[in-house]
């Protein structure tokens, strides 16, 4: 009892376990792949285009990069993006981030 008393923290309003909550981790491993598959079955400009605006290379030096209008780039990352939502199920902003299942547990356990 004595050593399990000193691992234990006071914590009487319950703002330090508050503090502790964290999504589970796996979801995002499951996650990146299923990007990582998604990006893998688009054509390799679209998938270059994608991945260059998306280090923050901006239009003008990936058309630079790729030998192309920037028009061109518009259009490869346009079609790219909707290729990837399609394949990944997004439909909006609420299908980013935590699944629904997640998203109702922290809730609760912040509302607590």
């Amino acid at each position: 009892r004595y050593r399990k008393r000193q691992r234990e923290v006071e914590d009487p309003d319950g703002s330090y376990m508050a503090g502790m909550i964290s999504p589970p981790s796996q979801m995002e491993v499951v996650a990146m792949e299923e990007l990582r598959a998604a990006l893998l079955r688009l054509p390799v400009a679209q998938r270059e285009a994608v991945l260059l605006i998306a280090a923050g290379v901006t239009l003008a030096e990936a058309a630079s990069i790729c030998g192309v209008m920037e028009g061109t780039i518009k259009s490869r990352v346009g079609r790219g993006r909707a290729a990837l939502a399609q394949a990944l199920s997004i439909s909006g902003p609420d299908d980013l981030g935590p699944d629904p299942v997640t998203r109702a547990m922290l809730q609760e356990q912040g509302a607590g």
